[in-house]
């Protein structure tokens, strides 16, 4: 699997990533769950208890005003909720033509979604993925995602998505 993106009608749904137009920002390999299957955040009780609501209308002005602008097809947090360090998220995709999820596990838009939320409210700074492990996907994703994300490391983003 990998993750790619280009400037805006450069590329088209259907181009093949060429380096000149499509820029690369991460590989992996999907691979069949355990017969266990996958960890997962508990899903039943949402938002989870004693979590506390954070504000997401202004989500996206303000990764715009860091320098992360995203276009309308990757805008798909929800809702948002904060308990310590964890934190909670919806996030689905948006309502729009380019939205079709034909031949993905998970639809790369809505991948990306699940890290919008990782900015550290301490220091205002988006902790984006560029290392990747221990991820298992069993089964085609809804669409809406509960996500979970904790601190892991000194570094790391632990998530959990449902």
């Amino acid at each position: 699997m990998t993750v790619h993106s280009c400037p805006d009608g450069r590329g088209g749904a259907a181009a093949v990533p060429d380096e000149e137009v499509w820029t690369l920002h991460a590989t992996g390999t999907l691979v069949a769950a355990d017969d266990d299957g996958p960890s997962r955040p508990a899903a039943e009780v949402w938002p989870p208890r004693g979590a506390v609501p954070v504000g997401v209308d202004d989500l996206y002005d303000r990764l715009a005003d860091m320098g992360y602008e995203y276009g309308p097809l990757f805008q798909g947090v929800r809702a948002a909720w904060r308990r310590g360090e964890d934190v909670f998220a919806e996030v689905a995709l948006p309502d729009v033509p380019s939205a079709d999820t034909k031949g993905f596990g998970i639809h790369p838009a809505l991948l990306d979604a699940v890290f919008h939320m990782s900015i550290d409210p301490s220091s205002d700074e988006v902790r984006l993925p560029f290392v990747w492990s221990g991820v298992e996907l069993s089964g085609p994703p809804g669409a809406v995602l509960r996500v979970t994300l904790s601190p892991s490391g000194e570094a790391g983003v632990a998530v959990a998505v449902a």
